[in-house]
């Protein structure tokens, strides 16, 4: 189901449960959280056009919405705010092209952002060798590796 199609479902649900037609989503405050950014729907053989358009930003009801926009990064620890700018940066879409990459879907990752380490899936997840040990699979539940450019 299209995002665009689940949300005017959840519209017509709340207003008949409340048994109000008139205002969207029967009257009932609706929160939305996320970065929308890096959740498109997934659109059976749709191009770009056809993904854009089944976004909750092409539904009836999303001018009735309010944006809230966080201003500080409270995951970012201390002597990181130069990653979280460039997250920032890359996310809004406002990173300089590098010339010599000639493909607008190519980014370059600063030298100085990139880790150590050579593994990351271990940097991030620990030791395999531990992964099945009780406390560990709490903490593994809690991470991920997000790629904002396939």
């Amino acid at each position: 189901m299209k995002t665009n199609h689940a949300l005017d479902a959840i519209n017509h649900l709340f207003q008949t449960l409340m048994k109000n037609r008139v205002d969207p989503y029967g009257g009932k405050v609706l929160l939305l959280g996320g970065d929308f950014r890096q959740c498109l729907p997934v659109v059976r053989h749709g191009n770009r056009v056809k993904i854009i358009e089944a976004t909750i930003t092409n539904n009836a009801t999303r001018p009735l919405f309010r944006q809230l926009r966080l201003v500080q990064n409270m995951r970012t620890a201390d002597g990181s705010q130069d990653f979280a700018d460039w997250l920032i940066q890359l996310g809004n879409g406002s990173l300089a092209q590098t010339p010599r990459l000639n493909d607008p879907d190519l980014i370059e990752i600063p030298q100085g952002l990139l880790s150590i380490r050579t593994n990351l899936i271990e940097h991030v997840f620990g030791d395999p060798s531990d992964l099945l040990n009780e406390g560990v699979r709490e903490q593994i539940c809690n991470r991920a590796i997000l790629c904002p450019k396939n």
